[in-house]
């Protein structure tokens, strides 16, 4: 017999022996009944589920149908389930990414500008023009020159490229701003933080989208976050390389 059984069991037995003994009322014993497979209906239901333990675990479930009010009870019901719904929004946020809403549009110069010279399969130098930069500008006004480096555009799985809208340059210059970020924090050039250049890279997407310069897709975008967010890409950040990765900047 499992441990809601028992206990509905030992209910039962403990209604039946007031009953016998005249101190509750009929109606008085209907409620408390009603309460009681209430309470073990929502607890059998919810009670596997990791993320509802804490909320609707049987000694919570227990002191819920202990109460005398159905308004009492239905009231904390509520606030339970407001509170795992929030919890569980948090969680899948973190999962699911950010929307693209979230993110404020910025400023794109010199998009005409990029230059890309061939190294090796998948991998290019990018090369700056002097007279007309290209940088991106974040909502801050906050203003992001790339100079030299080496880049594979965005730094995505290739089984994701059968998707056309996470190929490696679908969202080209705002991959070049992020892999410049990355490589002046490990010449130790820069103390942004990585939420920071995170940020900065999800921002320069949206301004792209904005400018209809790329194709609007929330999964993708989404899919992006949570690749520049995980824990590999945290990893990443935090090595500590022998030489700065960047080439001479003339």
């Amino acid at each position: 017999m499992s441990t809601i059984d028992s206990i509905a069991e030992d209910r039962k037995v403990k209604l039946n022996f007031r009953q016998k003994n005249n101190k509750v009322s009929r109606d008085e014993a209907f409620i408390f009944a009603t309460k009681s497979q209430l309470g073990f209906f929502i607890s059998s239901l919810l009670y596997p589920f990791t993320s509802m333990g804490k909320l609707f675990s049987l000694p919570a479930i227990e002191s819920l149908i202990a109460k005398s009010d159905f308004k009492d009870l239905f009231s904390d019901m509520t606030t339970n389930i407001n509170s795992a719904f929030e919890e569980s929004t948090v969680k899948a946020r973190g999962f699911l990414g950010e929307s693209v809403e979230e993110f404020k549009v910025g400023a794109f110069e010199n998009l005409d500008s990029i230059r890309l010279k061939w190294i090796r399969p998948d991998w290019f130098e990018f090369i700056p023009v002097k007279e007309a930069p290209f940088a991106f500008v974040r909502h801050t006004g906050e203003r992001i020159v790339p100079g030299r480096m080496y880049t594979d555009g965005g730094s995505i799985p290739r089984p994701f490229w059968v998707n056309e809208n996470l190929s490696p340059w679908t969202y080209g210059p705002a991959f070049l701003i992020h892999d410049w970020e990355f490589d002046v924090h490990h010449c130790k050039m820069s103390d942004k933080s990585f939420e920071e250049v995170r940020d900065t890279m999800m921002e320069a997407i949206r301004t792209l989208i904005d400018m209809e310069l790329s194709p609007m897709s929330d999964l993708a975008f989404r899919a992006i976050y949570v690749g520049i967010d995980s824990q590999i890409a945290r990893e990443m950040w935090n090595k500590n390389p022998e030489e700065c990765p960047l080439p001479p900047q003339t």
